[in-house]
Order: structure tokens, then C-alpha cells, then sequence
């Protein structure tokens, strides 16, 4: 019987406990055997891969394999690191160079584990930086492994449970920890919000502004969340003290607080205001309050008052053709026998007085 050869293609297969034939096997200077690396023996393959099946399926390899072969094995592995120094001299348009280098090796444990939590990491964050919904990493792994077949790490997993597990309980607090650091010495205001989210519960945004020293920059980061059952002044007080010292912070620093117009944050201002006086003798910096909700009140008023028929043409016009292909349609057939440019009418809402000069402009060219 003709011995078999060693073909390419068996590397890639999978043996009965699910490795890979190259996770564990090497090709030799014999043509017909196969080296296997955790049981340190050659495996004669002269009865094609069926002879790699036999040997992955005994005691002995299966013990190996399940230590050896395990993702959180450590193993040593090398790194190498050239530096090269450069001495060079220009003379009119001559340059001479003259290099040296030198190479370090550095040795160090690594695992596979390693490797598929660092890929899950930078998945993570490059879903946080592009705005990525956490839906969209459901079945992320099996698109991977098709794009990439052969490359993606073992153990690498990804689902929207676990997507928010890293970010809120590994990056988030590591990301935290930088930014308490980086405020440590310095001066920082609090900026702070009061809404009601989506799902109809009240909740508290605090955040922090500060010079950065080590960046030479004025920052603007999230401090930290709070859902609310009330938004009164002395809950609203009480929650942004505690962002505060939750962060190993002083009041001692805390230079201004910045928030909306509404009169609670007028109260807010002066019961924080006065907690700070019994830590220093300076107040609060006080430049007063947002003036944006009094103008947006006030233009709301006038165009109740001057441009209301105009606000509700708009919203009827809008509406009317909204839903109705065979009306814009219609419309489409006049706008083209006249030769005029077919542009889509924009919605105005009410209470965002903002969107009615575009509305408006569009019904113009309309």
C-alpha cells in the first residue's frame, strides 16, 4: 500500500474535540508524518487523515490538548524592538548618513484569552466612537468569521448583553479612573441637566469642565448619571454633591455650576452655594442664569401673536401630502411641466420655533 503524503488542506480541518489540525500538528521533513507539538511525537499519516483522527482521539492527547490547547494557557512568546540612531550631516546637496542600530528581544507570557478580549475591546470602542447600535453586534462573530475566515481569535464572542457588559463595567470604570486623575489638582465647574428619558423616568446628567494641564486644553466630560423620582432644588442639590464627592473631588475647587433658566436651578445655585461657604470663604462665580429657555419663550409668543395662520399652513401643507404618495405624485407632474426643481417639504414642529424659517423657505420655492 502507496504511503500518503501529508496534504495542506488537513491543517485547516477540524479533529474530534474541535481544534484545528495546525493548532497542534506541524509538517516535518518526512513528507508522510505530521509532528504533534502537545504530545511531542510524530504521527505517521500513511493512512491519510483518518491516521490524524486516531491520534487526536486517544487518552493522552485529549489530556494535552485540554491543557495546552486551552485559550487561558499561558505561553512565552517574543517580541523584538529596533532602534535605530541616525547621525547625519547636510553640506550644500550632500547628505551623508551614517546609521546604527540595535535589537532587543523581550520575552513575555501571552495567552489566546488575551488576544480575544483585546479584539472584544476594540469592537467595544469602535462601537462607542462610530455611534454603533448595540443590536448590531448580535451575530457580529459569525460575520467576522466569514469576512475573515481563519483569523478571528478563539473565544472571541460578541452579543448586545455583553457589548454593554464592557462598556459600562470594563472601559467605563478604566476610562473613569483616567479622568479622575487628570482633574485631581485642577479647578472644574459643573454643568447638569434634568430630563425625562424615553422611558418616562427623571434623570439627573452631571458633567465636568476643567483645563486640562497634562493636555493644555479645556475638557467637557461626563461625570455621572442619577435617575430622579423629583426634580426639586434640595434632591438636585443633594445628587450633584454626591457626583462630586463620588469622584474623590473637593468642593473646595468647584468654581461655577451651569445649567438651565428654570427658577429650581436659581435654588440649586444658592444650597450648593452655601455648603461651599462652609468649606472656603469664596462663593460660587455666579454669571446668572441660561437666558435661552426666556428667548425661546419669547419667540414662541410672537409668532403666536404675528405668524400663527403662517405656522399653520405650513403644518397643513406638510401633512397633507405626508402618507399620500399618489398626491406627491401629482404634485411631482405639476412641478416638472413647469420646469421647476421637485424638493421635499420640511417638517415644522411647534415647539422648536427654529424649523420654521427652513419650513417656510421651502413652501416659498415650493
Amino acid at each position: 500500500m502507496p504511503k500518503c503524503n501529508a496534504r495542506d488542506d488537513w491543517f485547516f480541518k477540524d479533529d474530534m474535540q474541535g481544534y484545528k489540525v495546525s493548532d497542534w500538528g506541524r509538517k516535518t521533513d518526512c513528507l508522510s508524518e505530521i509532528f504533534c507539538s502537545i504530545c511531542i511525537c510524530t504521527v505517521d499519516v500513511k493512512k491519510g487523515f483518518q491516521s490524524l483522527s486516531q491520534h487526536a482521539s486517544t487518552k493522552k492527547h485529549k489530556q494535552n490538548a485540554r491543557i495546552k490547547l486551552n485559550i487561558k494557557q499561558l505561553t512565552l512568546t517574543t517580541s523584538t524592538t529596533t532602534t535605530i540612531e541616525n547621525n547625519s550631516r547636510i553640506e550644500d546637496t550632500l547628505v551623508e548618513k551614517n546609521s546604527k542600530s540595535s535589537t532587543f528581544s523581550t520575552v513575555h507570557l501571552y495567552s489566546i484569552s488575551d488576544q480575544s478580549v483585546v479584539a472584544e475591546l476594540i469592537w467595544a470602542l469602535k462601537v462607542v466612537s462610530s455611534n454603533y447600535s448595540f443590536s448590531s453586534s448580535d451575530g457580529i462573530v459569525e460575520v467576522f468569521q466569514t469576512m475573515f475566515p481563519n483569523a478571528i481569535p478563539k473565544g472571541f464572542s460578541m452579543s448586545r448583553s455583553k457589548l454593554t457588559y464592557l462598556i459600562t463595567d470594563a472601559l467605563g470604570p478604566y476610562f473613569r479612573e483616567e479622568l479622575i486623575k487628570d482633574i485631581a489638582n485642577e479647578y472644574f465647574s459643573i454643568i447638569y441637566d434634568e430630563t425625562t428619558n424615553s422611558g418616562g423616568n427623571k434623570e439627573l446628567q452631571v458633567l465636568i469642565r476643567y483645563y486640562s494641564t497634562s493636555k493644555c486644553k479645556i475638557i467637557t466630560q461626563h461625570l455621572q448619571t442619577m435617575f430622579i423620582g423629583k426634580a426639586t432644588a434640595d434632591i438636585l442639590s443633594e445628587k450633584i454633591v454626591s457626583a462630586v464627592k463620588n469622584a474623590n473631588l473637593s468642593l473646595t475647587k468647584l468654581l461655577m455650576l451651569r445649567s438651565d433658566g428654570p427658577n429650581v436651578n436659581k435654588k440649586v445655585t444658592r444650597l450648593i452655594n452655601d455648603q461651599i461657604l462652609h468649606c472656603r470663604s469664596k462663593n460660587l462665580i455666579n454669571i446668572g442664569t441660561c437666558s435661552i429657555h426666556t428667548i425661546h419663550n419669547a419667540f414662541l409668543k410672537g409668532i403666536d401673536k404675528f405668524g400663527e395662520n403662517a405656522e399653520q399652513l405650513i403644518i397643513s401643507i406638510y401633512y397633507y401630502f405626508k402618507g399620500w404618495p399618489t398626491r406627491w405624485e401629482e404634485f411631482e407632474t405639476i412641478l416638472d411641466k413647469l420646469k421647476l426643481p421637485i424638493r421635499r417639504f420640511i417638517k415644522h414642529v411647534p415647539s422648536r420655533w427654529l424649523t420654521l424659517h427652513d419650513s417656510a423657505n421651502r413652501v416659498l420655492e415650493n
